[in-house]
């Protein structure tokens, strides 16, 4: 009887050991799937602050060239209707581009 008290026993501290080893290691587990879950989450914010860069920037690009097309369009338009001498016209075209780029006008500080 004492030995099969002894195995029963022997048994339940295998058993105690075998949960133990079983929780620490889904410990592990969990740890290592929450840490790689935070590392997907900050890449993909980070590509998305990236994505969305860029599309600005291709956007800005786009639209300074537009700008640049349609200011081209408006000074070729005036060209024809407006008949200016050369010294004349280049002040215009000069004061314009001043104006759209933001920069300030010369003589008019």
């Amino acid at each position: 009887m004492r030995e099969v008290i002894q195995k029963v026993m022997a048994g339940e501290a295998e058993a105690r050991r075998i949960v133990e080893s079983a929780n620490a290691e889904s410990d592990r587990i969990l740890r290592e799937a929450g840490q790689q879950a935070r590392d997907i989450v900050a890449r993909a914010h980070t590509e998305g602050v990236e994505r969305a860069r860029t599309e600005v920037e291709a956007a800005l690009k786009t639209a300074e060239q537009e700008k640049r097309v349609l200011l081209a369009r408006a000074v070729a338009k005036n060209r024809v209707q407006v008949q200016l001498d050369p010294a004349t016209l280049e002040k215009i075209v000069n004061a314009v581009v001043c104006c759209v780029s933001g920069q300030r006008i010369p003589g008019r500080e």
